[in-house]
């Protein structure tokens, strides 16, 4: 869907970020990595008051024909548009407790879309891809370069990761966390 839409060859990596465009999300250090991921492109599904601080990054790294700001999709619609992407990014930064033990929405919807997770190794995150190999997990302080590096190691055995997203999305999904979250409300 995104390659048909947006006219990218095969041989181009997508990147896909789903979510507010808000202060923590790590998208400054992933757009800041795309100068060493020349055959990567991004594109953010979502809105908010970073937009523009990201696209005069993206304008100042000469990268802007790279980072799609795609706008906010219809949540029915979105999964197709995720399930296009080859890798997702859930790179939380911990500015504040509540982030610190986020276990975002897209880190299980990238997995409903078979695609592998490039992520910081904040605490829930983590133990979920160490039980999971559904992607990578690197320190929230990683620099561009080591973003980059971990990205190209997820394309370097995408196939065994995507292999390890079916794997585990059935874990992941409402129907079979059903009873434990009944359970927690009673």
């Amino acid at each position: 869907l995104i390659r048909a839409k947006y006219h990218i060859p095969q041989n181009k990596n997508i990147l896909i970020y789903q979510g507010m465009l808000l202060p923590g999300r790590g998208l400054i250090p992933l757009i800041s990595s795309l100068p060493f991921l020349p055959d990567s492109y991004f594109y953010i599904f979502g809105d908010g008051p970073l937009k523009s601080q990201l696209t005069e990054l993206a304008k100042s790294l000469n990268i802007e024909n790279r980072v799609i700001f795609a706008g906010i999709k219809n949540y029915d619609e979105l999964h197709n548009w995720t399930c296009s992407a080859d890798i997702g990014i859930c790179f939380i930064e911990p500015i504040s407790v509540s982030y610190q033990y986020a276990l975002p929405n897209k880190l299980f919807e990238y997995c409903m879309a078979g695609i592998p997770t490039l992520a910081s190794n904040l605490f829930a995150i983590k133990e979920i891809i160490d039980n999971n190999p559904i992607g990578k997990a690197i320190p929230f302080d990683s620099s561009p370069r080591e973003i980059a590096v971990a990205i190209k190691e997820i394309f370097s055995n995408i196939d065994y990761y995507k292999e390890q997203t079916k794997i585990a999305a059935p874990k992941y999904c409402f129907e079979s966390q059903t009873n434990t979250i009944l359970s927690l409300i009673k």
